[in-house]
Formats: structure tokens, C-alpha cells, sequence
């Protein structure tokens, strides 16, 4: 084997794996929903509940901080509404060349019922969600189901939600990474690798989020306080790229 084919094929090798591990974002219309906390027993009847959930994530090349903030009212002993405000902000946005707007808000009503005939251990949840971020505004439904065991110490849930995310108004932004330095076998010297323009579009989005976690109900007389913890895994596509994310959040809420 030749010193050339040799070189030459040391050179493919770090091409392929610098373009694998330097691609850039691609972007999807967003989820409406963040950090789905919660076990499967509804609010009774005139109960109401606020509360607040934060944590991080991970989506392809993208890091997030999220922060949720709740209301929630009890329909009848098996129905409860609510509504929620979202905030997501990518952590990383300097690594692209133009980086743009980090904030991504959403807000979304939904509805979360109890058949009593479950006796709290299955809900199924549904709502609506609408928000905006750097590359225009989206609609997303959700449908979901929650199992857990309901019981006054330790409450593990689990639970799975489907989406479609809409873009209105989709913008088109630059996701072209910024010029880095990089080692050229070839001059044996670090060169500066600028990154042509890239854009991206958001194109109708769907997928379904998996949920793991434990809530915590503090019964003190007039309200209890129930805090959460749970991590979760998402898959979706838009029909031409497909991709993951995870997260891990922390929760409280106050029931009243």
C-alpha cells in the first residue's frame, strides 16, 4: 500500500468524522409541552393547584434550560383543566456563526382524566399549545396516557405523550456553525474552517415523549405540597431528518 493511498485515505477518515461531529442544527417545529410531571390522580372536585417545574436538556447538538410554570382546577373528582407557560432556552447558541433569538415560549391548556373505575392508577391527558421562537410560531396537540401507583408516601408514574407540532409563519435561520480551528494533516498546521451560510426551515413535526418519575404528596392539613423528579426521552421527525432529546427535571406543586 502506497504512502499516498495511505494519506489520502487518513484524510477521508477525519473529513467524515469531522462533518459527523460538527453538523449543524437542523431545525423542528417545537413540542407545546415541557416537563410532563405528574401522576395519574386528578385534582378532586373544586381543588386547585400552582405550580413550578425546571430542569435541562439535550436535543442532537442542542442544550436547553426549561422552566414551567401551572395552574390547575378540579372539574369533578375524575376531570381536571389547567393551563401552562412554558420558557426553553438554548444554552449553546454561540456556537452558531449568526446566532439568533434563544428564547423559545409556549403556552398550553389542556385536560387530564381519571376513570374511576382505575381508581387513579390511568389517566388520559390531552391539550393545545401554541408558542414562538426564532424561527416563527407553531401550534401542537398532544395526547397522552399516565400509569402510576396512587398511593400517601412515594408516587412512581410513568407516562407516554404523542404530538404534532405545526409551523406558522416559519422562518428560515442560519444554523451555519461558527469558524473553529482545526488540524490539517496535509500542511501539519491548525487552519481556521469558516462555515458557509446554512439555513434551515421548521416543517410540521411529530413524535412521543416517554416519562419516568416520582411525586412526593405532603399532606398538611389545608394544602399538601408535592414535589417530583423525573427524566425523559423524545422521539420525532419531520419526514425528512429524525432525531432524540432527553431532559431531567425537578417539580413542585401546591395543592389548595
Amino acid at each position: 500500500m502506497s504512502k499516498n493511498y495511505l494519506m489520502v485515505a487518513t484524510l477521508l477518515v477525519i473529513a467524515s468524522l469531522t462533518a459527523t461531529a460538527c453538523s449543524s442544527p437542523h431545525l423542528y417545529s417545537q413540542p407545546g409541552r415541557v416537563a410532563a410531571l405528574e401522576a395519574a390522580k386528578t385534582l378532586d372536585a373544586g381543588e386547585q393547584s400552582l405550580g413550578a417545574q425546571g430542569g435541562v436538556g439535550h436535543e442532537a447538538s442542542i442544550d436547553l434550560a426549561q422552566i414551567s410554570a401551572k395552574y390547575r382546577y378540579g372539574l369533578s373528582d375524575q376531570i381536571e383543566v389547567g393551563v401552562d407557560g412554558n420558557l426553553r432556552v438554548v444554552t449553546n447558541m454561540e456556537e452558531l456563526k449568526k446566532p439568533v433569538n434563544s428564547t423559545i415560549w409556549s403556552t398550553r391548556v389542556g385536560a387530564k382524566w381519571a376513570p374511576a373505575l382505575l381508581q387513579d392508577y390511568v389517566a388520559v391527558t390531552g391539550g393545545v399549545a401554541g408558542g414562538t421562537y426564532a424561527a416563527g410560531q407553531f401550534l401542537s396537540p398532544d395526547l397522552g396516557v399516565v400509569l402510576a401507583f396512587e398511593n400517601p408516601y412515594v408516587v412512581p408514574f410513568v407516562s407516554a405523550t404523542g404530538y404534532v407540532s405545526v409551523p406558522v409563519n416559519a422562518q428560515a435561520v442560519d444554523v451555519a456553525l461558527a469558524p473553529r480551528w482545526v488540524y490539517n494533516p496535509s500542511t501539519e498546521r491548525n487552519e481556521l474552517e469558516e462555515r458557509p451560510q446554512e439555513f434551515s426551515t421548521p416543517e410540521t413535526t411529530w413524535g412521543v415523549t416517554g416519562t419516568a418519575g416520582i411525586r412526593v404528596p405532603v399532606d398538611l392539613g389545608k394544602v399538601t405540597l408535592a414535589p417530583s423528579i423525573g427524566v425523559s426521552l423524545s422521539e420525532f421527525t419531520d419526514g425528512t431528518e429524525a432525531s432524540s432529546a432527553t431532559a431531567a427535571n425537578l417539580g413542585m406543586d401546591v395543592v389548595f
